[in-house]
């Protein structure tokens, strides 16, 4: 009994689940419905694209209906990525305007550039398959988290490298990137203000270089007026003292006379 039971749950599992599926979707707007949507859409030409590599090794003939099968998932969403990104711009639009007139909230403005960055993947997606696509070596490394290299010579990126389209945490990756590049921007201010600093500081020196050179040539005009002062005074000094010399001598022989004549008296006496 439990096993009929068993077997019974399991056969309206499937069916259960799309109708919980139907339910959660019947709140969601339409922008999420097809984001919904495109994301699957794009895993299973993904998973197309992997198993076209396998029969292009067993069967080649399968592996080429299997391209063409492909291509056609890739125009079929390129042109569902066309309508999803034509309901974001007239969503855009309707928000710009409201703008102008008043203020928006800003979960509004959040949601708006979460809209914006799934959109800009949807594309990046959708490129990626292209290049894929035509990557038909059979030997492609695009899920085996390696590079390979399309026709036109460029280097694949590997799919993972790219977050899901309804990954929950798409936004907290947009989040990230801002406050990343806010703090690149605080970092160019830093840096800008360093560079003027640095430039007031260069001006600063080469003043002082300037006042530096000015005061040595100052000196060394002194240092050659004091030389010269100097000189002058030597000379000076070298005369005075001739002079002074000969006065003394003519003292010391006036005295000596005095001497002489004084002795030459005392003896005739």
């Amino acid at each position: 009994m439990m096993k009929k039971l068993m077997e019974i749950d399991a056969a309206c599992s499937p069916v259960r689940k799309v109708k919980e599926q139907e339910e959660a979707e019947k709140n969601l707007d339409e922008f999420t419905k097809e984001k919904r949507r495109m994301a699957e859409f794009i895993r299973e030409i993904r998973q197309d694209i992997k198993e076209r590599e396998a029969l292009y090794k067993d069967d080649h003939a399968k592996g080429v209906k299997k391209g063409a099968e492909i291509r056609r998932k890739i125009k079929e969403a390129t042109e569902k990525a066309e309508e999803l990104e034509k309901m974001y711009k007239t969503k855009h639009k309707k928000l710009k305007t409201k703008e102008k007139i008043g203020s928006v909230p800003e979960e509004k403005k959040a949601k708006d550039e979460n809209r914006k960055q799934i959109v800009d993947v949807m594309w990046q997606h959708l490129r990626e398959l292209e290049k894929q696509e035509k990557n038909v070596t059979g030997t492609s490394n695009a899920f085996t988290g390696q590079d390979s290299i399309s026709e036109d010579g460029e280097k694949d990126i590997s799919g993972m490298a790219l977050p899901d389209l309804d990954d929950p945490r798409l936004a907290l990756i947009k989040k990230n990137d801002q406050e990343i590049d806010e703090m690149l921007d605080q970092t160019k201010i830093g840096v800008g203000r360093l560079k003027q600093l640095a430039l007031e500081i260069g001006e600063k020196v080469e003043e002082s270089n300037i006042l530096i050179d000015e005061v040595q040539q100052m000196a060394e005009i002194t240092l050659g007026n004091l030389e010269s002062v100097n000189s002058q005074l030597k000379k000076t000094l070298d005369s005075a003292q001739s002079r002074a010399n000969c006065c003394c001598d003519i003292i010391l022989c006036c005295m000596l006379l005095g001497i002489i004549t004084a002795i030459y008296f005392v003896l005739t006496k």
